[in-house]
């Protein structure tokens, strides 16, 4: 899928110069996301990929 196809109503893209600003702001945006269900429903569940993948994103979202 081409970048322009990405900034569609549904979709919007984000640049980051380095990894770690990636998933900083990956982290904020899913405890956010996290934080509204559990206020709204009592709970929330989140599921991602097993590996080294998410680390740097599990390390900015226990912040």
């Amino acid at each position: 899928m081409a970048r322009e196809q990405l900034n569609g109503a549904a979709y919007s893209w984000h640049a980051f110069a380095e990894r770690q600003d990636l998933a900083a702001a990956l982290a904020g945006h899913v405890a956010g996301r996290l934080t509204n269900a559990i206020a709204e429903r009592g709970t929330a569940l989140l599921a991602v990929s097993g590996g080294t993948t998410p680390a740097k994103f599990f390390a900015s979202l226990s912040n």
